[in-house]
């Protein structure tokens, strides 16, 4: 909230279906490792970003890390990627 810059009415004027974020401050690695994670399973398009949102936070929990629960996705749990073309 303090920040001079409002990340998600950037992502919007890009048009952007959503955005997924924390309610709290992660280092650089951890934060990473979730993205790589929940994209791996996004990208697939077989999946909405809740269910890909939900594997990213079994992976991490299989390694006993419980910060994939600091994740929130600001969008439809349905929300898919749609191939092009």
């Amino acid at each position: 909230p303090q920040s001079p810059v409002s990340f998600v009415e950037q992502f919007a004027a890009a048009n952007a279906g959503g955005v997924v974020g924390t309610e709290i401050t992660l280092e650089q690695p951890m934060a990473g490792e979730a993205a790589e994670r929940l994209l791996g399973h996004f990208a697939g398009g077989d999946v909405g970003v809740g269910e890909a949102l939900r594997r990213m936070r079994l992976d991490l929990l299989a390694k006993g890390n419980l910060l994939g629960l600091a994740f929130t996705a600001y969008c439809s749990s349905d929300l898919q990627l749609v191939r092009a073309g």
